[in-house]
């Protein structure tokens, strides 16, 4: 918790909407080559077919993308008002460190339905996942977050 607070309150938090978006467009590039290593680890660790896997883990990459592309596109509308003097707006802003908890069956795309808007919205996250799943979403070090949110 007090890591993704840090990573809110410092360089995280300092992105720009577009720079987010990239990381995620780069995040989205990784799970993409990365597809069928990671189907067979959802096969092997979970008993997942293997189609099922295949076709969820080549999925994965457009979660990435549509919210990368939707990051810097996050505005804020001005209210009507009858008041003289006055002027309404709302404006989309992270709400923060965000609790992901995943199920055991499909984790890794069940992550993914929370994980990718949060992160385009600016958000950071705290993973916590069945304790009955394998330590396996990131555990391939070629599509980990960081490789892909590392400087270029």
């Amino acid at each position: 918790m007090t890591a993704a607070r840090e990573a809110l309150d410092g360089q995280w938090g300092r992105l720009t909407a577009t720079a987010r978006g990239k990381l995620l467009w780069r995040l989205g590039e990784i799970l993409s080559r990365e597809a069928e290593n990671l189907a067979g680890l959802e096969v092997r660790d979970g008993g997942k077919l293997v189609r099922e896997m295949v076709g969820q883990m080549r999925s994965l990459p457009d979660y990435y993308f549509y919210y990368a592309g939707l990051a810097d596109k996050l505005q804020g509308t001005v209210v009507p008002t009858d008041k003289p003097n006055y002027f309404v707006y709302t404006r989309h802003e992270p709400v923060g460190v965000v609790g992901a908890i995943t199920p055991w069956n499909s984790p890794l795309l069940l992550l993914t339905w929370k994980v990718a808007a949060g992160l385009a919205a600016g958000c950071t996250f705290v993973v916590k996942p069945s304790e009955h799943t394998p330590p396996r979403p990131w555990r391939s070090r070629s599509c980990s977050p960081k490789r892909a949110f590392r400087p270029a």
